[in-house]
C-alpha cells in the first residue's frame, strides 16, 4: 500500500472541504504512514440533504423540505440536523484506520487510532474524542476560533497552513520483476490448476459460515490478473480460517 493511494481514496471522499483543512488531512495520513499507521479519510463535506438522510438514521419520521428521511430500521448515528454539522460547512473530516492495502478499515479506538488523533492535534484539528458531552472519535474539525452560530450566520474562519509538507519516497517497483513473479507462480500452460483455484476463491467470496466474505472480491481479481501469488492466496485463506469465516476439515478420531 502507497501512501499516494490513501491520499487519492481520501480526497475522494473528502469533497468540498475547505482547502486547508484538505491540505491538513493529507498531512496527518503522511505523518502516520510514516509511522506505519494507515489513515483513511472517509468523510468530509456533506450538503444539507446528505445531513438530513444521516440524521433520519434509527429515526421514525424526519422530514426536511417536505422529504421524507426517516429511517427507523437503522441506528442512530447523528444528532446533528442539517446546518449544526461543522461537515455542512466543510470543516470537518472522520477517519479511520485501514489494513496493508486499504481493503478493510476498523473503528477500534486503541493506541494507534489515538495517535492519529495527538499527530492531527498537532496539525490544528480538534478531535471529537476529546468531547465531554458526546465522544465522537472518529470526528476532527477545524473551526479557527468560530462557534457553530458563527457558521450558522455567515461568517467563515481565517485558516492557514502551519506545517511544512511532508515528503515520502517510496520504492519504485520494477516492472520486469513484477511479470517474472506472475510466470514463477502461475505456470500460463497449467490453465486447469489455475481456473480450479480460482473457483475456490469465487466460493469463499460469495459466503462464508457467518455471512461473511471469506476473501475480498479485490483478492480473487488480483488473482485472476496474475497479480497475486498463490503464497498470498493461501495466507488470506488462513487468515480467514484462523478468524472462524471458513471451517477447515475436521480431525479424525
Amino acid at each position: 500500500m502507497t501512501v499516494q493511494i490513501l491520499i487519492n481514496k481520501s480526497i475522494n471522499r473528502m469533497g468540498l472541504v475547505h482547502p486547508v483543512v484538505k491540505d491538513t488531512a493529507i498531512e496527518l495520513v503522511k505523518r502516520a504512514y510514516k509511522e506505519g499507521i494507515y489513515v483513511l479519510i472517509t468523510d468530509g463535506y456533506r450538503s444539507y440533504e446528505e445531513q438530513a438522510k444521516l440524521y433520519g438514521k434509527g429515526r421514525n419520521s424526519y422530514i426536511y423540505k417536505g422529504t421524507e428521511y426517516g429511517d427507523p430500521k437503522s441506528l442512530i448515528v447523528s444528532n446533528a440536523k442539517p446546518g449544526s454539522s461543522n461537515h455542512n460547512f466543510g470543516l470537518a473530516i472522520d477517519y479511520v484506520l485501514a489494513n496493508a492495502d486499504a481493503t478493510e478499515v476498523y473503528y477500534t479506538v486503541n493506541d494507534k487510532y489515538k495517535r492519529v488523533a495527538a499527530i492531527a492535534k498537532t496539525l490544528g484539528f480538534t478531535w471529537g474524542g476529546d468531547w465531554s458531552s458526546f465522544k465522537d472519535y472518529p470526528h476532527l474539525e477545524m473551526m479557527g476560533g468560530l462557534k457553530k452560530e458563527d457558521l450558522q450566520n455567515g461568517k467563515r474562519p481565517s485558516l492557514a497552513i502551519n506545517f511544512t509538507p511532508t515528503v515520502i519516497q517510496e520504492e519504485k517497483k520494477d516492472p520486469n520483476k513484477i511479470v517474472n513473479k506472475k510466470l514463477v507462480n502461475f505456470n500460463p500452460s497449467n490453465e486447469e490448476f489455475f481456473n480450479a483455484t480460482s473457483k475456490v476463491l469465487k466460493r469463499f467470496e460469495e459466503k462464508s459460515v457467518h455471512g461473511e466474505k471469506a476473501i475480498s472480491s479485490i483478492h480473487r481479481e488480483k488473482l485472476l490478473n496474475r497479480e497475486l501469488s498463490l503464497d498470498d492466496a493461501i495466507g488470506i485463506l488462513y487468515v480467514a480460517l484462523e478468524r472462524g469465516l471458513i471451517i477447515g476439515p475436521k480431525e479424525s478420531k
